[in-house]
């Protein structure tokens, strides 16, 4: 009995690339990776949604509203979408931002003199002592 050898097909899983979808739009094929894709569907139905709501205003800020605001939003939506910072997405860097905001400011004393200050400084190894660490020839000597 001959074992059947037939090529076995395996998923690569070592790939980094990100799953990307190609949506042809006007002739143009546009390739969005998922993220992009809920990126912008949600900015898009925010500027949609202003642009509508806006429609209403009227007189110059009406204007400003119907058309500067929907467009300085769909740029905004861009810029998120698209753009990394150091291979970090731009809602990561707005959730460190805001963590570091959020928390109140804490300073830690620590002391500014090392060993290596020190031994420039002029003291030997011997008398230098960690802090919190009580010298033992001290306590021996109190005994005497």
């Amino acid at each position: 009995m001959a074992l059947d050898a037939r090529p076995r097909y395996s998923i690569p899983t070592h790939l980094t690339m990100p799953d990307t979808i190609d949506l042809p739009l006007f002739g143009i094929t546009v390739s969005l990776t998922m993220r992009q894709g809920v990126c912008f569907l949600v900015g898009g139905s925010v500027v949609f949604h202003l642009w509508q709501a806006s429609l209403a205003l009227g007189g110059m800020m009406g204007f400003f509203a119907h058309w500067a605001g929907p467009f300085v939003l769909a740029c905004l939506t861009y810029v998120i979408a698209v753009h990394s910072i150091r291979d970090r997405h731009l809602e990561e860097w707005m959730i460190v931002c805001w963590q570091y905001w959020s928390h109140p400011t804490v300073f830690v004393w620590c002391s500014v003199l090392s060993t290596s200050t020190l031994l420039q400084v002029g003291m030997s190894s011997d008398e230098i002592q960690e802090p919190g660490r009580q010298n033992l020839d001290d306590e021996e000597n109190k005994d005497v």
